[in-house]
C-alpha cells in the first residue's frame, strides 16, 4: 500500500511538471518568432561587419535599409566612403552624423571603411576589385534600381569615389563630393576620366570657406566644360562639418536631385 501512494505521488508529481512546463514553451516560442521579425527600423540598427572578397582583400561596411522594407521592391543605393586610408572613427561618425535616425524610405547605404593591409587604401587594383566584389554580394541580396550604385564621397573619401566612379562605370550612375577641403586629385588627368562620365555629379559646398568655394566653383565649369551634368549646392549657413547634412538632410537632397525622374 505504501509503495502504491509513493507510485501516486510520482506520477501526479510528474503530471505537474508537464502542465507547468507547456505555457514556458509556448512563451519560448513567440519569442523567437519575434526574434526573427524584421522590424522596420531594422536597418538603422546595423553594425559594421567584415566582407572578404575572392582576392582576400577584407574589408569593413555596414548596410542600412529603408523603413519598411520590402525584399520585393527596388531600391537605390548609396555606397558611401568616408576617406580614402582606414579610418574606423571617420566611418562611424558619417554613419551617425549623416545616416542614423533619419527619415529614410528610399535609399539602402552602404558605408565601406577602407582596408587596412592595401596600400593607399582604396587607391589600388586589389581594393578596386574587392569593391566590385561587395557591390555584387548587394545586388544579389537585395533588388537594387538599375543595378548600380551612387556613389558619395565624404572628404578625402571623394578621391576613391571619383576614381572608382571612372573604373567601374558599370556599377556607377551618380557621384556626389561632400566636404571636399582639397581638389588636388582633379589635374588634367582626372578631368578626362570625367569627360566620359554618363552620369549626373553634385557638389556640396561650404558657403563659409570663401578660398575652398572658389576653388570648388572652378572645378564646376572645368566639369561643365566637359559636357558634365553637374549640380553645385553652396550650403550658405553651414559650420564647416556641414550642419544642414546632418539628419537626413543628405538624403533628402539626393532624392530630390537624383531620383527626381521617378
Amino acid at each position: 500500500m505504501k509503495n502504491l501512494y509513493v507510485a501516486l505521488l510520482l506520477l501526479l508529481g510528474a503530471l505537474g511538471s508537464s502542465c507547468s512546463n507547456k505555457p514556458m514553451e509556448a512563451h519560448m516560442d513567440e519569442d523567437s518568432q519575434r526574434s526573427v521579425q524584421a522590424t522596420p527600423h531594422e536597418g538603422t540598427e546595423a553594425t559594421f561587419e567584415r566582407f572578404k572578397a575572392h582576392n582576400g582583400v577584407t574589408f569593413s561596411f555596414l548596410k542600412l535599409l529603408p523603413e519598411h522594407y520590402q525584399a520585393d521592391k527596388s531600391y537605390p543605393a548609396m555606397l558611401v566612403f568616408p576617406a580614402m586610408e582606414p579610418a574606423q572613427e571617420k566611418a562611424d561618425w558619417v554613419v551617425e552624423k549623416l545616416f542614423t535616425g533619419s527619415h529614410n524610405e528610399n535609399w539602402i547605404v552602404i558605408v565601406v571603411d577602407a582596408p587596412q593591409k592595401q596600400k593607399h587604401g582604396w587607391i589600388n587594383h586589389p581594393a578596386h576589385h574587392a569593391l566590385n566584389d561587395l557591390m555584387d554580394h548587394i545586388k544579389e541580396s537585395h533588388q537594387i534600381e538599375k543595378g548600380r550604385f551612387h556613389f558619395l564621397g565624404y572628404e578625402t573619401g571623394s578621391r576613391p569615389a571619383f576614381t572608382f566612379a571612372g573604373m567601374s562605370r558599370d556599377y556607377v550612375q551618380s557621384l556626389s563630393f561632400v566636404g571636399v577641403k582639397d581638389w588636388g586629385e582633379l589635374d588634367e588627368r582626372g578631368f578626362e576620366r570625367a569627360e566620359g562620365l554618363a552620369m549626373p555629379i553634385v557638389i556640396y559646398a561650404n558657403g563659409k570657406e570663401a578660398a575652398l568655394l572658389e576653388q570648388t566653383k572652378a572645378i564646376e565649369q572645368e566639369l561643365k566644360h566637359r559636357k558634365t551634368t553637374i549640380h553645385l549646392l553652396v550650403q550658405q549657413d553651414d559650420t564647416a562639418a556641414l550642419e544642414s547634412l546632418q539628419a537626413g538632410g543628405i538624403l533628402e537632397k539626393a532624392s530630390n536631385l537624383l531620383l527626381a525622374h521617378h
